[in-house]
């Protein structure tokens, strides 16, 4: 399993394509690899005690779309799986370019103009316009000054 730490950030081209050279390395995968499927879904971030919400959507290997799939499939029945496959996920492919293509729906459900933010997120990649990013970053900042982020590596390294 790959883990998706890095911060990304993209233009889409007039046909809403990124280049992703960047990030292949991360998902291990073989330039010369074309045919090499990305599963999408739909979600939302929200910040701890708030009621904003955030648009963004998950990029998932086929690896990783495949684990999820097996979850996915032993909590909705067939009629819940396809409304939620037809609502809320999409998939796609890299083109021999190295560019990925997100269809329109995900992007304007997102809002994104031209700029993406990618952020990796353990197992996958988050997917934003970079406007909401920036406006959640700032609120994020606020919400989490708090937390104790450096004792919880600290439990960690004690294992």
């Amino acid at each position: 399993m790959s883990i998706f730490s890095g911060k990304y950030k993209y233009s889409l081209d007039e046909k809403g394509r990124i280049n992703f050279l960047k990030i292949l390395k991360r998902f291990g995968i073989d330039k010369e690899n074309k045919e090499e499927v990305f599963y999408l879904m739909k979600d939302y971030v929200k910040i701890t005690g708030s009621d904003k919400q955030y648009p963004i959507f998950y990029l998932y290997t086929e690896t990783e779309w495949s684990e999820f799939s097996k979850l996915l499939e032993n909590e909705f029945d067939d009629d819940e799986l396809s409304a939620f496959t037809t609502q809320y996920c999409d998939e796609t492919t890299m083109d021999n370019m190295q560019r990925v293509s997100f269809p329109k729906e995900f992007l304007k459900y997102i809002k994104a103009s031209k700029n993406l933010f990618i952020q990796g997120l353990g197992n996958k990649l988050q997917v934003w316009s970079q406007e909401n990013f920036d406006e959640y970053s700032k609120s994020l900042t606020k919400a989490v000054t708090s937390k104790d982020y450096h004792g919880l590596y600290s439990k960690l390294r004690k294992k």
